[in-house]
C-alpha cells in the first residue's frame, strides 16, 4: 500500500512559538483510507522529539466494523492547554456513516486524548450531516473553550 500526501491543510503557531501543522495522507491501494499527519516544530524549526514519534503523529480511526473510513482532515485548533483538535470529512462505509464529520483531539505530546468523545477513545463521529456528498468543514475554539465546527455541503452551509 502506498501513501500520498495532499499537502499541508493547517498551520498554527503556539503562544511559545512552536509550529504545529496537519495534513491529509491518502493510502492508495489496499483499503484506500485516509488519515491525518500532525507535526510539531520548535520555535527554531526543529522537530519536537517528545511529540508523537520524533515530532510527528499519524491519526486514523477505525469504524465499529474494524475498517478504516475515508477521512480528510480540514480544520485544526489548539487549545489553551496545548491539546490539538482536528476535524474533517469522515465518510465511512454504509448509509449510516454517509456525510460524516470526524473529530479527534490529541494531547500536547501527540497522544490521543481519551477524555474527549463519548466512547472515551478521543474521537467524535457526527453522522448524517449530508446526503453522502463530501462535506468541507473547519473548526474553531470559541471564547469559552467549546469547539465549534462549520460544515458546507454541496453549496449549503450548516453548523
Amino acid at each position: 500500500m502506498m501513501a500520498s500526501s495532499a499537502g499541508l491543510s493547517n498551520l498554527a503557531v503556539t503562544d511559545g512559538g512552536e509550529i504545529i501543522g496537519s495534513s491529509h495522507i491518502d493510502y492508495i491501494g489496499g483499503d484506500g483510507h485516509g488519515s491525518a499527519s500532525v507535526f510539531r516544530l520548535s520555535k527554531s524549526g526543529q522537530p519536537v522529539r517528545s511529540f508523537g514519534t520524533d515530532g510527528h503523529v499519524e491519526l486514523a480511526h477505525k469504524d465499529a466494523g474494524g475498517t478504516f473510513p475515508f477521512w480528510y482532515p480540514a480544520g485544526m485548533t489548539i487549545g489553551a492547554s496545548g491539546r490539538i483538535t482536528i476535524t474533517g470529512d469522515g465518510t465511512g462505509v454504509g448509509a449510516k456513516s454517509k456525510g460524516a464529520v470526524r473529530t479527534v483531539r490529541i494531547t500536547r505530546s501527540g497522544k490521543v486524548d481519551s477524555s474527549f468523545g463519548p466512547a472515551g477513545d478521543g474521537w467524535v463521529v457526527s453522522n448524517g450531516v449530508s446526503d453522502g456528498g463530501p462535506p468541507l468543514c473547519g473548526s474553531v475554539l470559541t471564547s469559552n473553550g467549546s469547539l465549534a465546527v462549520g460544515v458546507v455541503v454541496r453549496g449549503r452551509g450548516g453548523l
